[in-house]
């Protein structure tokens, strides 16, 4: 048992677009290196990396794509450490997210669009979040 800090923020679609109908998360966790963009789905596959495709998008801005990796779960997808202080900034000033998740293992792939109203007041919270 540790006093490491595990706190996070998740949030839930607000609308599921694609005709899977396969739903994810998003959420932003307070890890031993900081600030983390996790991404939890059902069990993929990845690439021989580990690494599955997720693109993302804040309101209308250009789409961004990321090789993002796996845990050994395979169920929760990790943001590059280098992408999250973007992914934060844009996220407490944006009014919605897309995110799209793509198994090269076999191709699957689920979109969501999360609403960010309100999550810079929540981040605010957050204690790894300066």
């Amino acid at each position: 048992m540790t006093d490491q800090d595990r706190s996070f923020i998740s949030i839930e679609p607000s609308d599921i677009i694609d005709s899977s109908g396969k739903s994810f998360i998003v959420a932003f966790k307070c890890e031993a290196n900081g600030l983390n963009f996790v991404v939890a789905h059902s069990y993929m596959g990845g690439d021989k990396d580990d690494d599955i495709l997720v693109q993302i998008r804040f309101d209308e801005a250009p789409m961004t794509r990321h090789w993002w990796s796996l845990t050994s779960s395979h169920e929760v997808t990790l943001a590059d450490m280098q992408d999250v202080p973007g992914i934060v900034r844009l996220a407490k000033s944006g009014n919605k997210l897309a995110v799209r998740i793509t198994d090269p293992l076999d191709g699957e792939s689920a979109t969501s669009v999360f609403s960010l109203q309100g999550l810079s007041t929540q981040m605010a919270k957050l204690p790894c979040a300066e």
